[in-house]
């Protein structure tokens, strides 16, 4: 059985037969009145949301962004797949692929995480409808820096690697009193409250860096970050490649050795994030560009 895949030049995905394929798609919550509630009990309605396949087959849309949320993931913890067995049949039945996004609650614990979206790759590993599997949503600092990770994967900012190498820029008494007033992750101890907050401190420092950088340059965040004049957060750079490192491991690996025939990938809005070579582990990546929008 074939898949879709990269091809050899890892410029395009391709279809079975190996010609190219260009995704044509669009992200679904569900019918207009449940969105993001399209998986609950009493909401989930087969035939609403066959009205709204149709309409993307005949718009030449191929693939459709599906979404695990809570109740979902409630649904697969109780191994009752019945819900999406039958989106994923009226997804074929009008010629769409389906990229699947995981964790769309955020949860921040990752081995359960981890479990969950194993669950769901291994029942459809055999699925040729699946296009891939999206690790999560557009992940930001939070995602990343307030995760729990497995003891024996810890993640470099949780560490005093930063605070170390550039000067705090909160005391760990200031740090304790932005927690107690839930400026900060209330599930950190203490001392992960003082890494947490100095590294938020250091990400947005070296954001507005990047961002005035490229306006002057005409360049991109990822032009920053690779270049001589970001010398001064290659420390940070650094410590965010391996905690991105760290959470791909603890995300990507399980979903791959449950299935090892579809494509991960995740889908990223921010650039910090996505231009970081930790993620050469993924097949692809999706990256979400927002356009500016006015009203006249």
């Amino acid at each position: 059985m074939a898949f879709v895949g990269i091809a050899e030049n890892k410029r395009h995905l391709t279809k079975p037969n190996g010609q190219p394929f260009f995704i044509m798609g669009a992200n679904y919550e569900g019918y207009f009145d449940r969105a993001w509630q399209m998986w609950d009990d009493g909401k989930f309605n087969p035939s609403l949301i066959i009205h709204d396949f149709r309409k993307m087959a005949d718009a030449g849309l191929n693939t459709v962004r599906l979404f695990v949320s809570p109740a979902l993931e409630n649904d697969v913890r109780a191994n009752d797949f019945a819900k999406l067995d039958r989106v994923l049949q009226i997804a074929a039945d009008h010629g769409q692929m389906v990229l699947m996004t995981f964790n769309d609650s955020h949860n921040l614990n990752l081995a359960e995480v981890a479990a969950l979206d194993a669950k769901v790759a291994y029942r459809y590993q055999d699925d040729p409808i699946i296009l891939g599997w999206d690790l999560e949503n557009e992940p930001r600092f939070y995602n990343f820096a307030a995760a729990i990770y497995p003891s024996n994967r810890p993640a470099p900012i949780q560490t005093n690697v930063l605070v170390s190498h550039y000067e705090p820029r909160v005391s760990q008494q200031e740090a304790i009193e932005l927690q107690n007033q839930r400026r900060i992750p209330g599930h950190l101890n203490p001392q992960h409250a003082f890494y947490y907050i100095n590294g938020l401190r250091y990400f947005i420092e070296f954001a507005e860096d990047a961002n005035r950088w490229g306006a002057q340059m005409g360049k991109t965040v990822v032009d920053y970050m690779y270049s001589t004049d970001s010398a001064k957060w290659h420390k940070l750079i650094e410590v965010l490649n391996g905690t991105v490192a760290a959470w791909l491991a603890v995300r990507h690996t399980p979903v791959r050795q449950a299935d090892p025939n579809h494509l991960i990938t995740v889908g990223y809005n921010w650039l910090y994030f996505a231009g970081l070579s930790a993620n050469r582990r993924l097949d692809f990546q999706q990256f979400h560009h927002y356009g500016p929008v006015s009203l006249p």
